[in-house]
This record gives structure tokens, C-alpha cells and sequence, in this order.
């Protein structure tokens, strides 16, 4: 973070945490995509812990803010029983002047600046304190 190497590479995943078999084997919690979400959380943070992650990724903005207007880019085999996978890929724009040419406030309608900073305020707090051994 400050451009000067720790004494160990900063480690993050980006979602390991619902490969339920490892996480049970470094765990020891008896956990899986049945389990209510408390254990899945206390089972996933232990991993986390065990570990040692020192990065965590959070999107506040997803799919749901864009509706249709939005690129869809798939997504490949990650889960151990391939239910992630997603062969929907469909660009928004056709061409870069399509692109430069696209507007947001007309698109997606104006925003509540004020709804948007209380959004991501109470979005980073709870990351922080969900994980208060990373960034």
C-alpha cells in the first residue's frame, strides 16, 4: 500500500470463502451451501483468519443499479458444482462512438448525492467492521 514490500505478499481471494469443502478442512466448521448464513459467515470470516487476508473486495454498485443498460461479460466455472456459470455476453455499446456518445443522467436518471454517500458510508463501515483485520 505505501509502494515498499511487506515482509510477507498481502494476500486477498475474491470468493473462495463458498468452496465450503476447503473452508470446513482449514476450519473445522461443519458448513455448506445448506447451512443457515450465520455459520457460513462465522465458518467463511474463520477462513479468512486462517488465512490471513489482508485485502477484501466489495462492490456497492452492481447489476441491479443498470438494469438491461449494461454490459453482460459471462462468467466462467469457479463453484465446485459450476452453478456460476453464465454464457450471457452482450456489450451495451456497438461501436467507441456509441460509447462516447452515451448518457448516463439520460440512461439511469439523476441520482440522490446524498443517498448515494449515505449508501457508500454505511457500505464501507460495514466492511470494516466485517473485516477489521484487512483493507
Amino acid at each position: 500500500m505505501n509502494l515498499e514490500m511487506p515482509p510477507r505478499v498481502p494476500r486477498t481471494e475474491y470468493s473462495v470463502t463458498t468452496h465450503w469443502a476447503l473452508v470446513s478442512a482449514v476450519t473445522g466448521i461443519e458448513v455448506g451451501p445448506d447451512s443457515d448464513e450465520a455459520v457460513r459467515t462465522r465458518a467463511a470470516r474463520a477462513f479468512m483468519k486462517a488465512w490471513k487476508y489482508d485485502f477484501f473486495w466489495s462492490t456497492l454498485i452492481g447489476s441491479g443499479e443498470f438494469g438491461d443498460k449494461r454490459t453482460k461479460m459471462g462468467h466462467g466455472v469457479y463453484e465446485a458444482d459450476g452453478s456460476d456459470y453464465d454464457a450471457d455476453i452482450r456489450p451495451l455499446f456497438t461501436d467507441p462512438e456509441e460509447a462516447l456518445a452515451f448518457d448516463p443522467w439520460e440512461a439511469y436518471g439523476q441520482k440522490d448525492s446524498a443517498e448515494l454517500v449515505r449508501r457508500f458510508e454505511a457500505h464501507y463501515q460495514a466492511n470494516c467492521e466485517a473485516n477489521p483485520d484487512g483493507v
